[in-house]
């Protein structure tokens, strides 16, 4: 299912939503169990086809400087051309969330993660302008909800 909007700049219904591969699952899993004890943000690696993000890898940045999110975000590009489709932070703070609402990531996905006993829940958002830059929701498919077993 996908979420339907009007976009403030292009005027045109966009769909967009996102699909996290089972390999990326795992990662967020991992993550929730190694625990990073606090404010945690990294890259997310994949692609974008269409209307639609996929998320195959997520690559920690750890506890560092979000401020730095837009220098590192470059350098891992050098690495992976065209394949950083965003960001995710676990239980995000106000710092992360103003490092990514600005024109850089303007249309990247942000994903929000928070964990709990029963699991992760994975929050997808991608950034958007109207006037100033703020997080859309986007749907999540089914198939990162499912226990990856």
């Amino acid at each position: 299912m996908y979420r339907r909007y009007v976009s403030p700049i292009f005027g045109i219904i966009r769909f967009v939503d996102v699909l996290i591969t089972r390999e990326a699952a795992l990662e967020i899993r991992a993550l929730g169990i190694i625990g990073p004890g606090g404010p945690a943000w990294g890259f997310l690696i994949g692609r974008r086809r269409g209307p639609r993000f996929f998320v195959e890898k997520m690559l920690a940045a750890g506890r560092s400087d979000p401020g730095s999110a837009v220098r590192r975000f470059r350098e891992t590009e050098g690495l992976w051309p065209g394949r950083v489709v965003g960001l995710y932070a676990v239980r995000p703070g106000a710092e992360i969330k103003r490092a990514v609402l600005g024109p850089f990531f303007y249309g990247k996905l942000f994903i929000e993660l928070r964990f709990f006993r029963k699991g992760p829940a994975i929050r997808p958002f991608v950034v958007e302008f109207d006037g100033q830059f703020r997080f859309e929701p986007i749907p999540l498919q089914p198939s990162a909800e499912r226990n990856p077993r």
